[in-house]
């Protein structure tokens, strides 16, 4: 896992400066602390950073050059690299390291732009092709990996992470309206949006093209395609399990230790029972718990990390200090208030105090197989499905931020994703309600929400966060169930719980879902209580004009001071405000009034 940057000017006879390429790395310094190199070559200039997880030596370093001269620098992980190695040895390729990036490189030197389609991972790259003058920038099926890019300044830019756009002084740090409005409304803020007005991400399946002062953008895998097979639960179940098998073990690939987040519930457990199945020595198992809360899953975690014989670890969540809220907001790189996030941005900082540099996850489960049961399973309404459901992925209506935001904030910041959201539901040939809100839910919350806090809370302490359950053999199998298999008699994730019958114990299967959804404002105590209301101030909050003054203070504040304990709803809402406004400070110099 790594950082990659760089830029190519439209102009061919404008010279990249490696100045530039080496300051955008050091802004992403913590994605790749092992080694860290450039490459320039006329208008165009590459970076990377890197953390070693195979072939440890410095031959497998970034930038890397082909034989026949491409160079590329990637972020990620091919599965399947040893196949396709062997294939390109058939084919008279020579190999000089042990890495996947080098198969990487010769399956585009092989296959041209085609080859993104062979590859099984994740995956954000750039290949600089010097005998067709050409860059090529690639993102995943899923969306695993992030790219994020920019067309400011005849110039197409590229990062893993905004800290590496803003390093560049031809990309403003004007606000995106639109991407906040979707913010207060979702939490985090939605591809193909930034926060940031010049620069966008790269979406899921995208590939982007540099040639002869032209850009290009175009779409090479679509979850869309899938089409839905008949089959009956006990075939389902029998094939699911094969295929989570297959990819849990494709996981497990790396010269580094390997750990999982174990939450005790169903994603999780059942990656953790395969694992150690096919790992050649006890696992590393993490948990998180939070005393006193209905949350709280770490004794579930330890009991069945027991039972499986990991070597476990326990993270006590109880007070949020000061110092984690400001790692928190600086390493999410955008307004991000997904509270879970601070619970695996703990996690991962212990994976990375035992050594432990690569660490999977459970992500995916509920978005394909039907979990989120107060969306997936309500009634279908009589009136506009698409945007019925897409206000149903809301933490805030309409409403609610008519209470909090200054009229002229609400309506500058658009309708909140809504008809994107709507647009994503009516894809045309999806079938029926349930896998048009699981498509929805994939190509949007999944990505800009559970990947994103994935990816930037684990490289935030250098560990590669992996995610099998999204494998996209697996994620194709899935789309292909029909949905009769997923929800049964009020149950998600049904056809998951008869898959992993034969590997969990009947405790985990009938757990209902929890989550790490805990009213984290509970837990501002003491000096965080005190810096806290300090940065929400009303002077702090008056230089953005964003809020009503009165209704923060009577909502937030001032309950805040007096110890008051929040629901879970506005709990989220004041770590949202004070997520932005901790951002804002840091990283934006914006003023409503401005505008």
């Amino acid at each position: 896992m790594c950082g990659i940057a760089g830029f190519c000017h439209l102009d061919a006879g404008r010279q990249a400066g490696v100045s530039l390429v080496r300051t955008m790395n050091e802004a992403m310094r913590h994605r790749g602390p092992d080694a860290s190199d450039t490459f320039t070559d006329g208008p165009v200039g590459l970076g990377h950073g890197r953390l070693k997880i195979l072939d440890l030596s410095d031959a497998a370093n970034q930038p890397m050059r082909g034989a026949s001269g491409s160079v590329i620098v990637y972020n990620g992980e091919c599965y399947n690299y040893l196949e396709l190695k062997r294939e390109l040895e058939g084919l008279g390729h020579v190999f000089r390291t042990t890495s996947d990036t080098e198969v990487v490189l010769a399956m585009y030197e092989q296959y041209g732009k085609t080859f993104a389609g062979r590859l099984r991972g994740m995956f954000a790259l750039a290949v600089w092709d010097p005998r067709r003058r050409e860059l090529v920038l690639v993102r995943d099926r899923m969306g695993i990996k992030p790219l994020y890019y920019s067309l400011a300044d005849e110039t197409v830019s590229f990062a893993s992470e905004l800290k590496g756009m803003l390093a560049l002084p031809w990309v403003s740090r004007d606000i995106d309206l639109d991407a906040l409005g979707r913010y207060f409304r979702l939490y985090s803020i939605p591809d193909p949006l930034s926060v940031i007005k010049d620069v966008r991400r790269l979406a899921p399946g995208h590939m982007l093209t540099v040639r002869d002062g032209k850009v290009r953008e175009e779409q090479w895998w679509t979850l869309a395609d899938v089409e839905t097979v008949d089959t009956d639960m006990e075939t389902a179940a029998a094939g699911l399990l094969e295929g989570i098998e297959d990819a849990v073990a494709s996981h497990l690939v790396s010269d580094v230790p390997v750990g999982i987040a174990l939450s005790g519930g169903i994603d999780s457990s059942g990656l953790a029972a395969l694992a150690a199945r096919n790992a050649g020595e006890p696992l590393h198992t993490f948990s998180v718990a939070v005393p006193g809360s209905e949350h709280d899953e770490g004794a579930m975690a330890a009991e069945y990390a027991e039972v499986l014989g990991t070597i476990h670890h326990e993270i006590q969540f109880s007070d949020v200090t000061p110092g984690l809220l400001e790692r928190f907001v600086r390493f999410a790189d955008e307004p991000f208030a997904i509270s879970s996030g601070l619970g695996l941005f703990r996690v991962a900082e212990e994976a990375s105090r035992c050594g432990v540099k690569v660490l999977l996850t459970g992500d995916g489960g509920d978005e394909l197989f039907g979990g989120y049961l107060w969306r997936h399973g309500a009634p279908v309404p009589e009136s506009n499905r698409a945007e019925a459901y897409a206000r149903s992925m809301w933490h805030n209506g309409d409403m609610t931020l008519g209470e909090i935001l200054l009229p002229g904030a609400k309506e500058a910041l658009g309708d909140g994703g809504l008809a994107h959201l709507a647009m994503l539901y009516r894809r045309p040939a999806l079938g029926d309600p349930l896998k048009r809100r699981l498509y929805t839910d994939s190509c949007s919350t999944l990505v800009s929400e559970m990947l994103a806090k994935s990816d930037r809370m684990t490289m935030a302490h250098g560990v590669e966060g992996r995610v099998p359950l999204l494998d996209h053999h697996l994620v194709e199998k899935a789309f292909s169930l029909p949905s009769a298999v997923k929800l049964v008699d009020g149950q998600g994730k049904a056809v998951l719980r008869k898959a992993l019958a034969t590997v969990l114990p009947r405790s985990i299967l009938d757990r209902r879902k929890r989550g790490f959804n805990v009213p984290v404002a509970n837990t501002f105590r003491g000096e965080t209580r005190e810096y806290v209301l300090d940065v929400l101030s009303d002077a702090a909050r008056a230089e953005r004009g964003l809020y009503r003054p009165e209704v923060v203070r009577e909502r937030f504040l001032d309950p805040l001071a007096r110890g008051h304990e929040f629901s879970l709803e506005e709990s989220h809402r004041l770590f949202a405000i004070l997520a932005l406004e901790m951002w804002m400070s840091h990283v934006a110099v914006f003023s409503w009034h401005e505008l």
